[in-house]
């Protein structure tokens, strides 16, 4: 869940393979920056133009790194991020592994929520896991739809 006035993204709940070997900086519901992580960057594609241009409009520092990254830079992904549906980001906060992120909508097209799935670069298969996340999504967005009071 994002706070685009702070510009990061809480981490409600993570899982990790009993025998996962993949340094992951995502802890359960801790934050990280939004232009960072593959979640945050679907959640910001999917805001609002006014958001997206409040949040964009001034350099991001990596509160890890201490890296400063354009903010124009980070609005120049988002347009195929919405294109696309999803990310696949390489590199990210760990060098060494690859994103797969995608939205979660609720029954009026407002993005809730993301889920994605991290791995180490050299052995991800990436169609394969951009295929299950997508899968992932759209049932918990069609179960979200179904459910929802609001």
């Amino acid at each position: 869940m994002p706070d685009f006035s702070d510009r990061t993204i809480l981490y409600v709940e993570r899982f990790d393979a009993p025998d996962s070997y993949i340094r992951i900086l995502g802890r359960h519901a801790s934050r990280l920056d939004v232009h960072t992580t593959s979640s945050g960057l679907v959640m910001l594609a999917f805001a609002s133009p006014q958001t997206i241009k409040a949040v964009t409009s001034t350099p991001f520092k990596d509160s890890i790194t201490g890296e400063i990254t354009d903010g124009a830079a980070v609005a120049a992904m988002l347009p195929e991020i919405r294109a696309k549906g999803h990310i696949v980001f390489v590199g990210g906060l760990v060098p060494e592994n690859t994103a797969v992120a995608a939205p979660v909508v609720d029954r009026k097209g407002v993005v809730r929520a993301a889920m994605g799935v991290v791995a180490r670069t050299g052995e991800i298969d990436v169609k394969h896991v951009t295929a299950t996340v997508l899968d992932a999504c759209q049932k918990l967005s069609l179960r979200l739809q179904k459910d929802a009071i609001y």
